[in-house]
């Protein structure tokens, strides 16, 4: 059985980069844009983040397509569930470019650098 693209989506080149303080907005829009349910502001990402358990590992980065912010991922650990060997992925991706291996780029970029942990468990 041959199986074809039916949709003949374009290859993206997607970069990904480090988040930036001024990517708060850009992944507040798409947060909102895939959970409309559940809106979150930039400053709620901002308050989130400087409130996070010291003790917890993090780290956020953004996939861009022609310097565009269109996904972003982060490794996480929180202080209710600590354990310094288990973490929780989360990533978000714009709706209209879902499908189209953003995601699963930021993942294995994401996984990449949690190696250096020598971890256990991975949630997403």
């Amino acid at each position: 059985m041959i199986v074809r693209n039916q949709h003949k989506k374009q290859k993206l080149d997607i970069v990904i980069r480090d988040f930036k303080e001024t990517d708060y907005t850009d992944i507040s829009k798409i947060n909102n844009a895939v959970f409309p349910d559940y809106p979150m502001s930039a400053n709620e990402y901002i308050e989130m983040d400087k409130n996070r358990h010291k003790k917890c590992k993090h780290r956020r980065w953004v996939a861009t397509f022609r310097e565009r912010v269109i996904g972003t991922g982060l490794y996480t650990q929180y202080s209710f569930q600590y354990h310094p060997r288990k973490f929780h992925i989360w990533i978000i991706v714009r709706p209209e470019l879902q499908n189209r291996k953003v995601g699963a780029t930021l993942y294995n970029h994401i996984y990449n650098h949690l190696q250096e942990f020598d971890q256990i468990s991975i949630s997403t």
